[in-house]
């Protein structure tokens, strides 16, 4: 990606805007072209959304630069230090072709220059109104480090969003400083609190999609055994035990290494999925309908030629994983013992995974009363 860049000139861009819009422009024309031919090759699911997410930083970093010259020629200097950091989706490096550019400029406590406000002005202008220019769905804030935190304390999504926040460009020690505060808030929560409405939102959105994985047009994202539950695993392990992946699951007992294999594989294929449907679309799109099924099969190697055939291929593999982050979610939310009138301790989640031997008969195991389905 950095080779695109400078071909296509983003290191030498003027400061004309109409020639710095037309040259960003082009680099999301190859950079997208390039990503969805990878995508189109074969390239993994995770991989493929890694690279869009990779093209993004060095967009913003490139939009950065050049607000920071603006700042420099117009008022001598930077009056403080500022970063910008990808939150949510985009802070996982996770972006899909049309999701969501979820962006936090970050700043300091008490910024007493006069020349803050005006520093503020070109940054946005220069960075975020060139986003827009672009056609890019932003969603975007502006926070000082307690800014940041009293809207995590008040606000469960931004507080999911600022758990997998990462630095896209400018001050890093800010951003560190940030990164402790916020690793202190959260250890000071009420975690069990917290757990307990991870458990509680599964719940209601699992009931709001069918309570089952073999529905017949499947939300990628929302559905039982979609995106979501994959990453409520991880968003309640790193408030119980900071686990911030899967590995860290394994090192603290949670999962087994094949398990963890099969999570990462099974959401691996689904975010192929979702990057299919979203070209398939043209826009945001996770709901995998009738109409889409056949289209997406065969962009995705099903090659069947009768499309009855194809879809069922297709659709037993995702049913197939859908189901394995579904059993292993539920699997996990076990273990940890959530609900509203139980506490949890690492002690009783290790013990957990010594309960009761694993059977195996017709196809199918037995562990600690949950039955699976072998693949």
């Amino acid at each position: 990606m950095q080779a695109l860049a400078a071909k296509v000139g983003l290191d030498e861009v003027s400061a004309d805007r109409d020639s710095q819009l037309s040259c960003f422009r082009e680099y999301l024309k190859q950079s997208n072209a390039w990503i969805s031919r990878y995508h189109r090759l074969g390239g993994g699911g995770l991989r493929v959304v890694h690279c869009r997410s990779i093209a993004m930083d060095i967009l913003i970093s490139r939009l950065h630069r050049l607000a920071c010259q603006r700042v420099i020629e117009e008022q001598g200097g930077l009056c403080t230090e500022a970063s910008i950091l990808a939150i949510g989706g985009y802070g996982r490096s996770e972006l899909c072709p049309f999701s969501d550019i979820d962006i936090m400029f970050l700043y300091p406590e008490k910024v007493r220059s006069a020349k803050f406000p005006d520093m503020q002005r070109i940054f946005n202008d220069t960075i975020l109104y060139m986003l827009w220019d672009l056609n890019l769905k932003v969603g975007h804030s502006t926070r000082t480090l307690r800014e940041a935190i009293a809207e995590a304390d008040q606000d469960e999504q931004s507080k999911n969003a600022m758990l997998e926040s990462r630095l896209i460009c400018g001050d890093s020690g800010l951003y560190r400083k940030f990164a402790k505060a916020y690793d202190r808030f959260i250890r000071k929560d009420d975690v069990l609190a917290y757990l307990r409405e991870r458990l509680e939102d599964q719940l209601k959105r699992r009931d709001r999609n069918g309570n089952s994985v073999f529905i017949q047009e499947p939300d990628i994202k929302n559905g039982v055994g979609g995106l979501r539950d994959y990453q409520n695993i991880l968003w309640m392990a790193r408030l119980q035990y900071d686990g911030r992946d899967l590995q860290a699951l394994v090192d603290l007992g949670l999962i087994r290494p094949n398990e963890r294999h099969e999570l990462h594989k099974a959401y691996d294929f689904l975010l192929r999925v979702r990057t299919e449907l979203h070209l398939q679309c043209g826009r945001g799109c996770d709901l995998l309908d009738f109409e889409k099924q056949p289209r997406v099969a065969q962009a995705l190697g099903y090659h069947e030629e009768a499309v009855f055939a194809r879809v069922e291929r297709f659709m037993r593999d995702y049913y197939r994983a859908a189901s394995k982050i579904f059993h292993l979610a539920e699997y996990l939310e076990q273990r940890l013992s959530i609900n509203a009138k139980t506490s949890i301790s690492f002690q009783s989640v290790i013990a957990s995974r010594r309960i009761g031997k694993t059977e195996r008969f017709d196809g199918f195991t037995v562990q600690a009363n949950i039955l699976y389905a072998e693949t």
